[in-house]
This record gives C-alpha cells, structure tokens and sequence, in this order.
C-alpha cells in the first residue's frame, strides 16, 4: 500500500479546491494506472468482453494511451519510461 502526502488548496471559505503531491507520488500514480489500464485489458480479452487483437495493435494502443514518464536525478534518466 502506497502512503500519499497530499497538500489541499482552499478557497477563501475553507473549500478544497485543489490538491498537490509531490513529483514522485504522482509518477508512481501514473504507473500505476498504467498497469491497471494493462490488467484490464488483459482481463476484457480472456473474459470475451473484447476481442483478441496482434501484439503490434496492442502496443500501438498502449503507447498512445500512456505518454511515457522519464525521471531524472541531477540530469540522469533513473528507472525507465512506461509502455
């Protein structure tokens, strides 16, 4: 379980208007809609809710479904860009 250090902006009437989190925690929430976006998919097809599709469909669908995030640490790529 991920724990999240989320920040709220109010308005001037105390209403949570926007939220902010750290760079990092908002990466790891990309990834990981990424990979539940993955089990979906993999789920829909063995389940007949979708119909089987080549592996070059998949990745062209999935490449436009997720931008790929890059990281970098004093101007180093780390870890590596999502499908």
């Amino acid at each position: 379980m991920n724990t999240f250090h989320p920040q709220y902006l109010t308005d001037s009437q105390g209403n949570n208007i926007s939220v902010v989190i750290p760079f990092a925690e908002y990466e790891q929430i990309l990834k990981q809609l990424d990979e539940l976006e993955g089990i979906r998919l993999h789920v829909n097809t063995h389940t007949g809710k979708r119909p089987s599709i080549p592996l070059d469909e998949f990745v062209r669908q999935r490449m436009a479904f997720s931008k790929p995030v890059q990281s970098t640490h004093n101007g180093e790529p780390i870890g590596s860009p999502l499908l």
